[in-house]
């Protein structure tokens, strides 16, 4: 009977494994295609808004399209040596994730602490600046730009509405490359306390943070690049904590106002420069006030 069950168990590891190599071989060859996608249109585009006559409007969306057909265009013609590419991208990956050095009990220095404390919570924001060592190896430079990459076209569109998905407390996040790619820089304004951001964080986003500090010296275990990580909440934000410099100062154009706030205050403007309004959307605008 133990012996069935531990052969049950034995077959449903192997297929997860399988299943989760499979996903991670395709977000691989993704990233591949976003980085060539991404190169080659931007060559595109900085022919085509040399032309005069474009609005920034049209030129987001020529941009868009732009990316979307080279993309498929590469797709099609280099399918089959991408996927093998891919594949052993994978296998290196696996190794590397299976192998690096990892701080899931960084040290915290109490002074350091109390520092950070007394630059917090004095208005509605806060204000977080990160500085970590990029892993060596040709194989992490180039997926933390690809990551990076895809992230720049992906968070725009999920983004659309101002608020990133679910998350609506945050002003403000950019990650970049500097020291000649060897340090990943990352600085954002978010309402409420940094135990709440990061909480947020780790609930509703942890994939998306994996992906991008994954790549990262000290980040917590990943798998698969996007999996792990960032969903372990206690590791992740005591190396977010150690990994935090302390700021000398930020902007905030509002700094009396959450997020939510400011996009109220928007949509009610929004509705006193219409001329006239439906019945309904009349409704939801009077709500607002």
């Amino acid at each position: 009977m133990n012996g069935s069950v531990m052969l049950r168990s034995r077959q449903r590891t192997r297929r997860s494994a399988l299943i989760s190599g499979a996903l991670c071989v395709q977000l691989l060859l993704g990233l591949i295609f976003v980085f060539l996608a991404a190169v080659l249109s931007n060559y595109l585009m900085h022919w085509w808004t040399s032309l005069p006559g474009h609005s920034p409007t049209v030129h987001f969306a020529a941009r868009l399209a732009v990316r979307f057909v080279v993309g498929w265009l590469l797709l099609l013609l280099t399918a089959l040596p991408v996927f093998r590419v891919g594949f052993v991208l994978y296998k290196l990956l696996r190794r590397l994730e299976e192998s690096d050095f990892t701080q899931d009990h960084p040290p915290l220095s109490p002074e350091q602490l109390k520092l950070f404390a007394a630059q917090e919570d004095h208005i509605v924001q806060n204000h977080l600046a990160s500085m970590v060592l990029v892993k060596p190896g040709m194989l992490r430079g180039f997926l933390i730009r690809a990551a990076l990459r895809a992230l720049k076209f992906v968070v725009p569109l999920k983004a659309w509405n101002g608020y990133l998905g679910s998350m609506r407390t945050i002003h403000f996040a950019h990650w970049t490359l500097v020291g000649n790619s060897g340090r990943l820089l990352f600085l954002s304004n978010f309402d409420g306390s940094w135990q709440s951001y990061l909480d947020d964080f780790v609930d509703k986003a942890h994939r998306g943070l994996t992906l991008a500090w994954g790549n990262c010296v000290g980040f917590p275990r990943t798998e698969d690049l996007v999996r792990q990580g960032a969903a372990h909440g206690t590791e992740f934000k005591a190396w977010a904590r150690q990994s935090q410099t302390q700021n000398i100062l930020w902007y905030s154009a509002y700094p009396t106002l959450t997020v939510n706030q400011i996009i109220r205050n928007t949509s009610i403007v929004d509705g006193l420069r219409k001329e006239s309004m439906k019945q309904k959307e009349a409704e939801q605008w009077a709500q607002l006030l």
